[in-house]
């Protein structure tokens, strides 16, 4: 059994967050990384404390989150973007879900334009704006050096309506460092400066904390699909639930739970209309799909305080006879929390209605986890334990899902209101 840890790092959390956003977009990935070290860089030279730098680089981190509900990509961030949209939304997912204060309202404001007599707006959305234009605005394909007067121009043209006048004055006397440009444009070196940042300042949340993180990640994964809106509290619960049968402790039990919650991360990657597709899969968007637990391992791996919860998330499509994927581990492999997901995952897949059909009722269900078993693609030890208790584990999924149903629904009517006067902009959350 690997090592518990009691209370764990915000920011190791955050960084399997802001590598999970980045997987929406395919070709600008790092971009929260990137604007994290611009803002840090920028806050440390206007001098804010210890607690409000944290502040930034967290919401930096995570700015984007919004833009799962939306049409819009990385890509589309042009300099000139004056949409607010994902932001908002990004403030509706956080208000309620997150362990810090004001992260939400940060990320809020990030794309409003400074004004000097606005005085609602926090400096940190200023300057987390600043940061987020300045990122969109470097071009990976040319030498970095070279682009330097140019952003320069872009932004000091834009100062007086834009941008927050101090944050600007820094920002060019920081552009004057080569290693500063330097820097942005190299990954590892970006997360060494962040990580440097963090370690003695560590910023600690215990278990349930982690817990709210792992909800609010989930409504991100799941919300993406109306065939998925629901999929992952059904999971989480039924995990826990499942894993009280085989004398998990207390901890271990919400660790699992944690887990379920984050089994789907590396969906991200799929494009909507792979996920959201009613007929079957062709070949290669079934391998765009398959490639989802990789990314789950991926995006859970930025921390050792997370290898359990990391084995049992991402190796749920993995089989005892060695014939799943994308690891191909087989029994000797497998320990009995990551069992214990895959057989919740296939259970809860079969059980609950999608649009394009209706859930598997006791004999078809009995039928497919025993065949299952006797393939040895699944634990018979937890089969027969879901077989023998099949009222109670379909009557927790239903009250599990039902009650994310109403969330999603609030969050839907909510959010709808947001972006009802621009016509311009497509929803997923919609479609």
């Amino acid at each position: 059994m690997s090592k518990f840890y009691s209370k764990i790092s915000l920011y190791e959390i955050l960084k399997s967050f802001s590598y999970s956003l980045d997987l929406i977009s395919q070709t600008v990935v790092g971009h929260h990384n990137k604007v994290a070290y611009i803002s840090l860089e920028i806050g440390k030279k206007m001098k804010l404390s210890e607690t409000e730098l944290k502040k930034l680089v967290i919401a930096a981190l995570i700015h984007d989150l919004g833009v799962f509900s939306i049409d819009q990509t990385f890509e589309d961030l042009s300099f000139d973007t004056r949409s607010n949209q994902h932001a908002e939304l990004g403030y509706q997912l956080l208000k309620n879900n997150f362990p810090v204060p004001d992260i939400a309202k940060i990320i809020r404001y990030h794309h409003h334009e400074w004004k000097e007599d606005n005085k609602k707006i926090p400096n940190l959305s200023h300057i987390l704006h600043l940061a987020d234009r300045i990122s969109v605005l470097i071009n990976d394909d040319s030498l970095i050096l070279s682009q330097r007067e140019g952003i320069e121009n872009i932004i000091a043209q834009n100062q007086k309506q834009r941008f927050l006048p101090e944050a600007v004055s820094e920002f060019m006397e920081l552009s004057k460092r080569e290693d500063f440009w330097l820097n942005i444009i190299s990954e590892k070196r970006v997360e060494r400066k962040i990580d440097e940042f963090f370690e003695p300042t560590a910023w600690l949340i215990n278990y349930d904390q982690l817990l709210d993180i792992s909800i609010l990640i989930s409504h991100i994964i799941d919300f993406r699909s109306s065939f998925t809106t629901t999929h992952s509290g059904g999971i989480a619960v039924l995990s826990s639930h499942l894993s009280s049968y085989f004398n998990f402790s207390k901890k271990d039990q919400k660790k699992i739970k944690i887990a379920g919650y984050l089994h789907d991360i590396g969906k991200l990657v799929v494009p909507p209309k792979i996920l959201n597709k009613s007929e079957s899969l062709t070949k290669e968007e079934w391998s765009i799909m398959k490639t989802h637990t990789y990314y789950t391992y991926q995006a859970l791996s930025t921390s050792d305080q997370l290898n359990t919860i990391k084995e049992w998330a991402s190796f749920h499509h993995e089989k005892l006879n060695g014939e799943g994927y994308p690891f191909r581990l087989d029994e000797k492999d497998l320990s009995l929390g990551s069992r214990i997901i895959a057989a919740i995952d296939v259970f809860t897949a079969i059980t609950e209605n999608r649009p394009y059909r209706e859930g598997m009722k006791y004999p078809e269900v009995k039928n497919v986890l025993n065949n299952m078993a006797e393939n040895k693609e699944l634990d018979k030890r937890l089969v027969d334990t879901i077989i023998d208790n099949f009222d109670e584990f379909n009557e927790i999924r239903k009250e599990v899902q039902i009650k994310t149903k109403k969330y999603f629904d609030t969050f839907r009517s909510e959010t709808k209101k947001i972006i009802n006067e621009d016509s311009d902009i497509k929803y997923h959350l919609f479609d």
